[in-house]
């Protein structure tokens, strides 16, 4: 069953790569690229609350010419990187007119084992990824939550910005002002036992 799953979700990732409607872009911040949000419907929604436990769509506009788009899922544990979970890139893009549109999620295949998959469509091209994770016993939690930035953001050359973040702590509460802390400064990450940070970067 997991494993239908699985393949389910990454189809719907694939058809939302196609089928969301970009929200207009009005009034957003300038950069070399921006990040756009797209409006799903309550459908698309309702699927993808099914067969995910969190999920991320947006546009990606590119307004000058970049050498690469690179997104990654990093894994703290108490302050301490352990490394990429998950690490995708577009090399040697060009500026065009249509935005690149990119979906991510996480699923849990079984206790302690989850997956992070990261798809994009650009002119014709459609590609997915993905990261396995085990989870030791000895650092299950009992709390968790997941914030991520508003948008439209502005990223530029050289910069690297986190678009969202997942906290897992044996704590029992966690503070909303420390979710929102986590976009600003991943230095906060030491706060907790584990966090993901979804990070996207203009090399």
């Amino acid at each position: 069953m997991r494993y239908f799953r699985t393949g389910l979700c990454l189809l719907i990732l694939c058809v939302f790569l196609t089928a969301c409607s970009p929200t207009p872009a009005s009034k957003e911040p300038k950069g070399d690229v921006v990040l756009r949000p797209v409006k799903l419907n309550e459908f698309e929604e309702n699927i993808l609350g099914f067969t995910t436990d969190w999920s991320f769509v947006f546009d990606l506009q590119r307004n000058k010419d970049i050498g690469e788009i690179a997104i990654t899922v990093e894994l703290y544990k108490r302050g301490q990187s352990t490394g990429p979970i998950l690490e995708g890139g577009i090399l040697d893009d060009k500026k065009s007119e249509k935005p690149l549109r990119i979906a991510m999620a996480r699923q849990t295949i079984e206790e302690g084992r989850q997956k992070w998959l990261l798809g994009y469509f650009n002119d014709g091209v459609r590609s997915e990824l993905s990261g396995i994770e085990d989870i030791p016993k000895g650092d299950n939690t009992i709390a968790g939550a997941s914030t991520q930035t508003e948008l439209p953001l502005a990223i530029n050359k050289g910069e690297k910005k986190t678009i969202a973040a997942f906290v897992s702590t044996k704590d029992n509460g966690i503070a909303t002002r420390d979710l929102e802390d986590l976009l600003k400064n991943p230095k906060t990450t030491s706060k907790f036992d584990r966090v993901y940070l979804v990070q996207a970067e203009l090399k």
